[in-house]
């Protein structure tokens, strides 16, 4: 599991507030946004109802702080990740185990792939 930092809160949370993630990302911020209210007790002023792409990092900033002070929060940032950022984001998670041998991970390639050495030249 990823370590909950501000950095991956971020690389979460921007395709959601700049509106390449649709109508499932404005869904998956307001999900967050309501959630973190209810936590933090507090209004708007602290969490953008609707924030602007540069105010991500002070977000995630602010949600890492106090998820490292707060297990309860911690666990339920990290299945709204899981759940519901990072699919809406069009995020994938690739897991590899075992003896697999050569393995190529990636999205949208373009020309060829060469693995090892050609002899054939």
């Amino acid at each position: 599991m990823d370590p909950l930092t501000a950095t991956v809160l971020a690389t979460a949370i921007a395709p959601l507030v700049s509106g390449a993630a649709g109508e499932a990302g404005r869904q998956a911020w307001q999900s967050l946004a309501d959630r973190t209210r209810a936590v933090f007790r507090r209004d708007a002023g602290e969490l953008p109802a609707e924030p602007e792409p540069a105010q991500v990092p002070a977000v995630a900033e602010t949600l890492a702080a106090r998820a490292a002070d707060d297990p309860g929060l911690a666990r339920w940032l990290r299945q709204w990740l899981e759940q519901e950022a990072r699919p809406a984001a069009g995020h994938v998670t690739n897991v590899v185990s075992g003896t697999a041998g050569t393995v190529i991970m990636g999205r949208d390639f373009s020309g060829g792939i060469t693995i090892g050495r050609d002899d054939a030249r």
